[in-house]
């Protein structure tokens, strides 16, 4: 599913109801509960998806947040990629999708300098 952006309108709205000023809140963004950002955006900013597009959130002005880049980094990196990936793994699993088994030899073994043995012989493969 393709990514869903804010239209115009509801960016133009968002930009106008900051005041210019960061309004990320909350542990969401790495700060303290409660509490807001209200950094300037002169030197950047995004519109974040207070509920992430990947699970859902609409592209409308109340899902809409007008954050700096540092804050809108922090809920990324911490809150939104690991939510859609483990909402992706529920998914497959839900599907019967399971990681391929391949990734993994059970009869191989490497050991700690390095050397990939067979681990019913002992043999070492060669490179």
């Amino acid at each position: 599913m393709a990514r869903r952006e804010f239209p115009i309108t509801v960016r133009r709205e968002a930009v106008k109801r900051s005041g210019m000023k960061c309004e990320a809140i909350g542990s969401d963004y790495g700060l303290e509960p409660g509490w807001r950002c209200n950094g300037e955006l002169g030197s950047g900013f995004d519109f974040d998806h207070i509920i992430p597009d990947s699970i859902g959130g609409e592209p409308t002005l109340v899902n809409c947040a007008v954050v700096c880049k540092r804050c809108h980094g922090i809920k990324t990196a911490t809150l939104d990629t690991p939510r859609a990936a483990k909402t992706k793994r529920q998914a497959d699993k839900a599907l019967g999708i399971r990681k391929p088994s391949s990734l993994r030899h059970p009869s191989l073994k490497r050991t700690m300098d390095g050397r990939v043995v067979d681990r019913r012989t002992g043999q070492e493969l060669s490179r």
